[in-house]
């Protein structure tokens, strides 16, 4: 029984800690003004729907609590590593969505830059 509760404890502590990347499943318009972006990863999926003046984001885990952002209350959207979508807000608090490709990454930036958001 106790050789059970160790390896229970290791899975659990393991699965907790090796969180896999978050990879761009679907990047479109909804409406013709909110761009949406999926992500998903072998556990979960996150969604990501930007406005004409606002962000909101939602997961499925725990660590995924939704938010939403104002335009005004976001520091930075940048893509390190040339392809891992970032979001910093002026309070501080950073999350990094997932990882993205050339094409979705363009929308992106030309949907904020159509709102006359600059970063």
């Amino acid at each position: 029984m106790k050789n059970f509760m160790v390896i229970l404890i290791a899975l659990l502590l393991s699965e907790c800690s090796a969180e896999s990347e978050f990879i761009q499943t679907d990047c479109a318009y909804l409406s013709g003004d909110h761009l949406i972006v999926g992500f998903s990863n072998d556990f979960a999926s996150r969604t990501l729907s930007i406005g004409s003046s606002t962000l909101t984001f939602k997961g499925t885990t725990p660590k995924d609590m939704k938010w939403l952002a104002e335009f005004t209350d976001i520091k930075s959207v940048e893509f390190e590593n040339a392809a891992l979508l970032k979001i910093t807000l002026k309070s501080g608090f950073s999350k990094i969505i997932g990882r993205v490709n050339d094409k979705c990454k363009v929308l992106i930036n030309k949907h904020f830059q159509e709102q006359g958001v600059v970063f």
